[in-house]
């Protein structure tokens, strides 16, 4: 193999992405961008060059964690591995954004499922508690810094107080699926890069996110999520809840499928695109109006001229 300036490129930018989770918890979001080089190198670089890469980075991304004492948290990182060669035989396979997207979903989804019940038998603790507790905790500090503020009055301070105590017993009942969101969230997130990075190849890739869509038969998941809120009945209120928090994410995809699909259609300007993205995105509201527009596109099928 010829180590040139793309090798040495490629090892450093996979071994960051797969040692920085492992230096500092401020690097953690690298963490969910793991499954990127196993996407993208074997099939810009060849699968053999590609993954020769993806071993020197892997022993590299070792040596510099062990030296951090942090072998633990590599090895978690690169559980992810997997499901980067798949979602890279999908891309070889010509498989649909939403067959790659699914079968990328299902993997993480058990890898992380897996990993968590090993973690939990070898160090004698329930990681998924443990989660619950500290996110407990971090909105119990946060009452508390708002109750302790001599600047706000004290009926803010008693509707805080509602409003917090409503959302610590929201939060262990919508955990499964808030989770399910980030499975969902991480995959796309790795497929977008990848889709952009192969953009500029001239190698194999997905079609464009411009033209994701869910099957229309999806919707029975949202329509049955709805439904259940209705039922008097705290574990099938909290089943609906968890529905339409995962199968909304979905439905928030596609709106923003559809969103860049206007873009292209009125030729905003990228920067533009990329703060009205931000905001919509940041903003509560914005969720739930992209997610509204991916659901209202199953009637409006508003793509359908662009796709043509």
């Amino acid at each position: 193999m010829n180590y040139n300036g793309q090798y040495v490129k490629s090892v450093a930018i996979a071994t960051a992405i797969f040692t920085f989770p492992a230096i500092s918890a401020g690097f953690i979001w690298f963490y969910f961008l793991t499954p990127l080089p196993l996407i993208f190198l074997p099939i810009y670089l060849g699968f053999e060059k590609g993954m020769t890469i993806i071993a020197h980075s892997i022993l590299i991304s070792g040596m510099v964690a062990l030296f951090f004492g942090s072998l633990s948290v590599l090895f978690f990182s690169l559980c992810l591995l997997p499901v980067g060669f798949i979602l890279a035989r999908s891309i070889n396979r010509k498989e649909s954004l939403f067959q790659s997207a699914l079968q990328g979903v299902v993997w993480l989804a058990a890898i992380w499922l897996i990993s968590g019940i090993l973690i939990s038998l070898f160090s004698h603790t329930n990681i998924y508690s443990d989660a619950l507790d500290n996110i407990d905790g971090s909105i119990e500090a946060a009452y508390t810094a708002y109750n302790q503020s001599p600047d706000v009055s004290a009926d803010v301070k008693y509707e805080l107080q509602t409003v917090f105590t409503r959302l610590r017993e929201l939060t262990p009942k919508v955990f499964p699926g808030i989770l399910l969101a980030f499975v969902i969230g991480t995959i796309f997130i790795n497929m977008t890069i990848a889709t952009i990075l192969l953009m500029k190849t001239n190698c194999p890739r997905w079609e464009s996110f411009r033209l994701f869509r869910l099957p229309d038969q999806l919707i029975w998941a949202i329509i049955l999520g709805g439904l259940l809120l209705f039922i008097p009945v705290d574990g099938i209120k909290t089943i609906g809840m968890n529905l339409l928090i995962v199968f909304g994410s979905l439905y928030f995809i596609q709106g923003l499928s559809v969103v860049t699909t206007f873009f292209v259609k009125w030729s905003v300007p990228k920067p533009l695109q990329a703060l009205i993205l931000i905001f919509l995105i940041i903003q509560g509201y914005g969720y739930l109006m992209l997610a509204l527009l991916g659901i209202a596109e199953i009637w409006l099928d508003s793509r359908k001229p662009t796709d043509n």
